[in-house]
């Protein structure tokens, strides 16, 4: 059985201190609910978005946004994939695409603040009303924070693994 984000969290949240790792996790999942709450916040704000002159104009750059959303998704899985194999043991390769992955994940972050600038740009552009603007602007500031989310993750689980390497 396949379990939602919620009952993962809720999991967390109510396990027992029997792993000296159950804070760790904790903190993963609450920077993955952080996230999808934001992805949540930005649909509910582009259902808003009345003009859809406007909403076409800036769709590239919230698509934008929204594309390095899902490409620092991604590098987080590659980290984690990696941090198992570290620790079976360090490996070179494992770790260096651990921090790759890891470093990635800063980079897009790093573009998905300038492509939320942007996209505000493109809307106060495109935008012949409020309700227009400020939707879109809140969607594009969703999206952003969301990356921020995960690049989150991606420090905490950096820290964790190179805690434990040192540990060793």
């Amino acid at each position: 059985r396949v379990s939602s984000l919620y009952d993962l969290m809720d999991s967390a949240r109510d396990a027992p201190q029997k792993s000296p790792h159950v804070d760790f996790i904790r903190t993963l999942l609450e920077g993955a609910d952080d996230a999808a709450d934001e992805l949540e916040d930005a649909a509910f704000h582009l259902s808003l978005m009345g003009n859809r002159e406007a909403l076409a104009r800036a769709r590239p750059a919230l698509a934008r946004i929204a594309g390095l959303g899902v490409q620092a998704a991604q590098e987080i899985v590659k980290a984690v994939e990696a941090a198992r194999e570290i620790d079976r043991g360090v490996a070179k390769d494992e770790m260096h695409g651990f921090l790759e992955a890891i470093h990635r994940t800063l980079e897009l972050e790093r573009q998905a603040d300038t492509a939320e600038r942007d996209a505000q740009k493109e809307l106060l552009d495109a935008s012949v009303d409020f309700r227009s603007l400020h939707c879109g602007s809140e969607a594009a500031g969703c999206l952003e924070r969301a990356t921020d989310a995960m690049l989150g993750e991606a420090l905490v689980l950096r820290n964790f693994v190179l805690t434990r390497i040192q540990a060793a």
